[in-house]
């Protein structure tokens, strides 16, 4: 079992550097995730940070021509994804599928016309050794016209209710989760020398001082971090989750008030 406390261990490295390893052994650019003219920076934001979680190293992000936006939506939705994984900008969509092509990926939409395929078959989904390109589209509208011209596959993710389409996110998560179950082996999907890159860019972050810098860069020459078997946060770090004073403070004073009716009532 992994100490869930202890920070540092002579013998499996610290526990960051453990996290960070195990993290990065899960990490594919397999898929490469492309959203396009989301409209939403809230929305952009989350499917960031979706891709991070699941181990997607790569998204480009074609921009649309006016996206709404909300101030300080990184640091409440991204938080630290947009430092763990790397992002590329198109203003056109013509720049990315020439970019798409020359990377020799096959270009995989998501689309809700009648001519895409349903993800219920594992067979029929399997990705191919040169990886694809997953892009998905904008809120109102989906994927482009020129998008959907150019790709190899139209895919989309069964529903069964009066709802048609689901949020952005939630579609992107879904659809990256199905592809996951059928093609297992894609996670850890990486370039040795590009993983060997990361690693050390990783582990500079993760240190706090230029002491730590130094003997963390010692560790990744090394490669001798032993990564966690479990990514999961131990349960003791999760009893009591960290809350905003405000919202604390609101839920405090309608508690209160709450008492305070009951009290009249039975009065």
């Amino acid at each position: 079992m992994d100490s869930a406390a202890g920070e540092w261990d002579p013998c499996l490295g610290p526990r960051r550097l453990r996290k960070a390893e195990a993290i990065l052994r899960r990490r594919t650019t397999q898929v490469l995730l492309v959203l396009e003219k989301s409209t939403d920076e809230f929305n952009q934001s989350a499917v960031l940070r979706t891709a991070e979680a699941f181990g997607i190293q790569r998204v480009w992000v074609v921009e649309a021509y006016r996206c709404k936006t909300k101030q300080g939506f990184k640091a409440r939705i991204a938080r630290t994804s947009l430092q763990w994984i790397e992002t590329e900008s198109f203003l056109e969509t013509s720049d990315c599928i020439a970019a798409i092509r020359a990377s020799g990926r096959e270009l995989w939409v998501t689309d809700l016309s009648q001519v895409a395929e349903s993800l219920t078959d594992a067979c029929m989904f399997q990705i191919p050794p040169q990886g694809i390109a997953l892009v998905v589209g904008n809120e109102s509208t989906g994927v482009s016209e020129e998008m959907l011209a150019a790709a190899s596959r139209r895919i989309y993710l069964p529903l069964y209710g009066w709802a048609d389409s689901l949020n952005l996110n939630v579609a992107t998560a879904l659809v990256i989760q199905k592809l996951w179950d059928f093609n297992p082996g894609v996670v850890g999907v990486m370039d040795t020398e590009e993983r060997e890159s990361l690693r050390r860019d990783w582990y500079v972050q993760l240190a706090n001082n230029e002491e730590q810098r130094i003997e963390y860069l010692k560790w990744a020459e090394e490669k001798s971090v032993v990564p966690l078997e479990d990514l999961r946060r131990p349960d003791e770090f999760r009893k009591e989750a960290w809350i905003k004073k405000k919202i604390l403070d609101k839920e405090s004073e309608a508690k209160k008030a709450r008492e305070e009716h009951k009290i009249q009532a039975v009065e």
